[in-house]
């Protein structure tokens, strides 16, 4: 390995000396940025590459590898680098297709018999994360197992009898149980398991000599020991097996090592220039909708740069890697501390080398708590626009950040419609277990299981109320806006002192803005026209959507992260409706189907109740109210993002990150 990094410095000696000044002018700016990340993190220990063509600007390790003995991280340290991994599965993967032994669109159950109940899930949608299949990592049953190690089979089986989350193909939701299917599937048609087939197949071949699926206690001395970020220390992470991650993230390697394969993977070494360009670029639903990942590759852009990247996490470690093709730029951090944040440092060492001003934090310069220092330095590394709050009900201690802008709501604004509809019961306005013929006309695409049913299904409006909110269902949230007015949603919010909280539209007139966005003839497109031709899916789609979600005008719904908190504020203290009502609004938002956000790492230990918001990969919210054992009481929490440009998964766990920082900080971990 020390030949590789001496190889790697040649390169620097051989350029003329006013380019050396440069370069090594160039090399203290990434040194400084990296350690002053190391200190702000903190974080126990990293090790850091920037290479651009053959030129490495930067290759080190800062900080601990082993805090507790004092031992450096290195550029040979080794990682376990999380959801990296999932590029090596699909890499796998596509070898396979290539060879004709799979198709992408077999369904799974062509080479796992098994699950007949996945039978209409295609390879290709466990590869962009489109197969709805419920994710193992969100299971509470799971984390109580992380002592134990399991087969993948056994992994599986926590979602095996779950519904779907939505229809296969119709919406992007980050899994991690799909990229276990892959594993498996590379088992069976390979017949080598996957821990011995990674080596044979990528790291003896390539040269990784650090590479390894890992093990799950430290067996070398160039292992790095993994660690949490708290808000006010750094202590060690908690045991995974790790046969849990498995082919979804358990591989091991130092950066040394990543960029080998990076740099073999985008130079058609590992596979095909068409199917790395497949992997690469940006998937689509069956909508013909972009969703910004491709086969275990994101796509983003900093400044007008584009990058591909993935990040990972696993207990105890954070990594990020990213390839600038346009720019032949490659950075790669890996990090032992989960909550360290290496994308952040990997965008400001991009932006340093590409020359790109990134924006500063809003905040900078205040004086902020641990906690509120911790979720800014969380939110202000995503590629987004966001806003926070958090409120402990029982103290009233409170986290704020933006918590006053405007936001898009997207589906979040659902809650106020079903408020009302529960004080229209009570109110003998309606009847929640009158039933409603569901229409031709009222068929929305989206969010929501309705739609797949045939006209005519005759839920009861209690039944409808709960779909609006566990699955997002746009059709029964179509069916309730007619039914308790558009109208009477926003003067029951200002009756309730609500300024910055409306009701805007349909989501069958958002959709046809969405037409109207492309060419204003479609701007007389009846609902059921607008369901039948699915969404727009030209070559300008992305960008018009990206502009769409930033427009105040086309919001389904505005409101503030602080006025969505004291709303369900509001309706935890039964401020809103009877003790009855309240309890039955609060059973629907616990029953919130859709996980992966502020649950995401403490379902485990605390009830939420919560609903989210989302238009991927551009915008994702989550707002809820959190219930931690006793002495505890709840915590209220909104999150709101928009304009985002990064992958989705990552504004996801940063969510889940943020809900755990609260959590911890005033209920304790």
């Amino acid at each position: 390995m020390r030949r590789q990094i001496i190889a790697l410095a040649l390169v620097v000696t051989a350029l003329p000396l006013a380019a050396q000044r440069d370069h090594a002018a160039l090399t203290r700016r990434l040194d400084s940025l990296s350690r002053a990340w190391l200190a702000a993190g903190p974080s126990a220990g990293a090790s850091i590459a920037v290479v651009q063509g053959r030129d490495t600007l930067l290759l080190e390790g800062i900080g601990e590898r082993d805090h507790e003995h004092a031992l450096p991280a290195t550029p040979t340290t080794v990682y376990r680098i999380g959801s990296i991994t999932k590029q090596f599965t699909s890499s796998a993967i596509m070898q396979l297709v290539e060879q004709g032994k799979i198709g992408l669109g077999d369904p799974l159950t062509k080479y796992l018999p098994e699950y007949p109940q996945w039978r209409t899930v295609t390879i290709r949608q466990l590869l962009n994360h489109t197969s709805g299949i419920h994710s193992y990592t969100s299971n509470p049953d799971w984390v109580k197992t992380w002592n134990s190690e399991l087969t993948p089979a056994r992994i599986v089986d926590f979602v095996a009898r779950d519904s779907f989350d939505f229809a296969p193909g119709t919406q992007y939701r980050y899994n991690n149980t799909g990229y276990v299917l892959l594993g498996m599937i590379l088992d069976r048609v390979t017949g080598t398991p996957y821990p011995q087939l990674m080596p044979t197949r990528f790291f003896t071949p390539l040269g990784l000599r650090g590479a390894a699926y890992c093990p799950s206690d430290i067996t070398s001395a160039d292992d790095a020991r993994g660690y949490d970020r708290g808000a006010t220390a750094i202590t060690p992470a908690k045991y995974l097996g790790m046969s849990h991650p498995y082919s979804a993230g358990a591989l091991c390697m130092s950066v040394v090592d990543y960029l080998r394969w990076q740099t073999a993977l985008t130079s058609g070494r590992v596979v095909s220039p068409a199917s790395y360009a497949l992997m690469s670029t940006s998937d689509t639903l069956s909508s013909g909708k972009a969703i910004n990942y491709g086969f275990g590759l994101a796509q983003g852009t900093i400044g007008t740069h584009r990058v591909v990247q993935h990040t990972g996490g696993v207990n105890g470690f954070n990594t990020a890697e990213m390839w600038f093709p346009d720019d032949s730029l490659r950075v790669v951090v890996f990090s032992n501390t989960v909550g360290s944040n290496p994308n952040a440092l990997a965008r400001s060492l991009a932006a340093a080398v590409l020359g790109v001003q990134l924006p500063p934090p809003p905040t900078a310069g205040a004086r902020l708590s641990p906690l509120e220092g911790t979720i800014l330095g969380r939110l202000d590394s995503l590629p987004a626009q966001s806003s926070f709050y958090a409120k402990d009900l029982r103290t009233g201690r409170e986290v704020a950040i933006r918590a006053d802008v405007p936001m898009n709501t997207a589906s979040v604004i659902k809650i106020p419609v079903m408020i009302l509809a529960f004080r229209d019961a009570e109110a003998g306005r309606l009847n929640l277990d009158e039933r409603h013929t569901i229409t031709a006309a009222e068929q929305r695409r989206g969010s929501g299981l309705l739609q797949t049913f045939a006209v005519g299904l005759q839920p009861t409006y209690r039944d409808i109320i709960t779909q609006m909110i566990i699955t997002s269902d746009n059709t029964a949230t179509d069916i309730m806006i007619a039914k308790v007015g558009l109208p009477r949603v926003n003067r029951l919010l200002d009756s309730l002192g609500y300024r910055d909280t409306r009701l805007r539209m349909s989501v069958g007139e958002t959709f046809r803005q969405v037409f109207v966005a492309a060419d204003p003839k479609f701007a007389s497109l009846s609902d059921r026209e607008i369901y039948e031709r699915g969404f727009p899916n030209d070559s300008a789609a992305e960008r018009r959507n990206a502009a769409f979600v930033q427009d105040s005008t086309k919001w389904l719904g505005r409101t503030t992260a602080r006025e969505i908190s004291r709303l369900l504020e509001q309706l935890e203290r039964g401020q809103l409706a009877s003790a009855t009502s309240t309890t039955a609004m609060r059973r629907i938002l616990r029953q919130q189907l859709y996980a992966s956000r502020l649950p995401q790492r403490i379902s485990f230990r605390a009830g939420i109740a919560h609903k989210t918001g989302d238009w991927p990969p551009l915008l994702g919210n989550d707002v809820g109210i959190i219930y931690p054992p006793a002495p505890a009481g709840p915590l209220v929490i909104a999150v709101f993002t928009n304009g985002n440009t990064g992958p989705f998964y990552q504004l996801e766990a940063t969510e889940g990150r943020v809900a755990e920082d609260v959590l911890n900080a005033w209920a304790g971990p």
